[in-house]
C-alpha cells in the first residue's frame, strides 16, 4: 500500500480501484466527520483509504461504497459497511492512510 517491503498479512486478495465512497466516524479529537472521497482498494474483509483527518485504531467507520469507477453514476450498486481501523499511518501528502477490517456488511442493489 505504501510501496515499502512489508510482508503482505492479508486472508483475501484486494483490487486496486478508486471506488467512490462515503465515510462517516469519530476523528481522534472525538469528533464527528463525514466525507465523500475514493478508496484505494477493497476486498471481501476490508479497505484502505486516505482520510484528511487522524482517527485512532479501533475507531469504528460506516462507508456506503459505490460500486462504480464513476462518481456520477447513480445507477450502480452499492454496499454499507461497519467496520474497525486497524491501521493508521500519516502518509507524505499529509493525509492519513487508514485500514479497515469489515465487522458487517450490506449489498444496497442499485
Amino acid at each position: 500500500m505504501d510501496g515499502s517491503n512489508r510482508p503482505e498479512c492479508r486472508g483475501k486478495p484486494r483490487i486496486r480501484v478508486s471506488f467512490p465512497a462515503h465515510v462517516r466516524g469519530i476523528d481522534q479529537d472525538g469528533e464527528e466527520f463525514a466525507l465523500d472521497l475514493l478508496l484505494e482498494n477493497l476486498s471481501a474483509s476490508g479497505l484502505y483509504l486516505h482520510l484528511p483527518r487522524k482517527v485512532r485504531s479501533g475507531t469504528r467507520l460506516f462507508t456506503v461504497i459505490c460500486l462504480s469507477a464513476r462518481g456520477d453514476d447513480f445507477q450502480a450498486a452499492r454496499v454499507a459497511t461497519r467496520g474497525v481501523v486497524v491501521r493508521t499511518e500519516l502518509r507524505p501528502d499529509g493525509t492519513y492512510g487508514v485500514g479497515v477490517v469489515f465487522s458487517s456488511s450490506r449489498f444496497l442493489g442499485n
